[in-house]
């Protein structure tokens, strides 16, 4: 690669070479991981991971994925409500490895009065209802696997101050399934 007038260049084609805005958040230490998953579960069983964004000037960009062991959907639920402080904390993962990389700031309640930013999401609180159910994918058979093909299609810009969960439903018995979160944290105009 060479560089022309500070710009980083193709030494093959002379163009200007860049990365997308989801690859400089990994960069800048706003880029996160989290997922959750059970590996016994019957007809109709369900893995959650709720949240809920923080208010402000920053924005959750998201995209989810999933797997299954027979088959099953995922929904983004927009606005759910459930039991407060129930349900199992998961560790969130800043995708930038080098340094100190800062916190999440996506929110949760378990073992909480309210919600707090605690680099954790919450896998299955009980009592998830209400909300806008938003059907994301469909699996099929064996060992499957849905979700993002392209970050830039599949991106959910999430609502500032708003509860969120994304739930895995199992289409027969003898199931599985794992719900995979990435999103990166973007000031408002960025």
């Amino acid at each position: 690669m060479q560089r022309r007038a500070g710009t980083p260049v193709d030494s093959a084609s002379g163009a200007a070479v860049g990365i997308s805005r989801a690859h400089e958040a990994v960069h800048s230490g706003i880029a996160f991981h989290a997922f959750a998953f059970d590996d016994a579960l019957g007809d109709a069983g369900t893995v959650i991971v709720a949240f809920k964004t923080p208010a402000g000037g920053k924005h959750v960009h998201l995209v989810m994925s999933f797997g299954a062991i027979v088959a099953g959907n995922l929904d983004l639920i927009e606005g759910p409500t459930w039991t407060g402080e129930t349900g199992t904390g998961v560790a969130i993962s800043n995708r930038r490895r080098t340094g100190t990389p800062p916190s999440s700031i996506v929110l949760e309640d378990v073992d909480q009065a309210a919600f707090t930013a605690s680099d954790q999401v919450i896998k299955n609180p009980t009592g998830l209802s209400g909300g806008t159910v938003i059907p994301i994918g469909h699996v099929f058979g064996s060992k499957q696997a849905g979700g993002c093909v392209d970050r830039g299609e599949d991106e959910w810009e999430l609502d500032p101050d708003q509860t969120y969960a994304v739930r895995f439903t199992a289409i027969g018995a003898a199931n599985g399934g794992t719900v995979f979160l990435d999103w990166y944290e973007a000031t408002d105009g960025l």
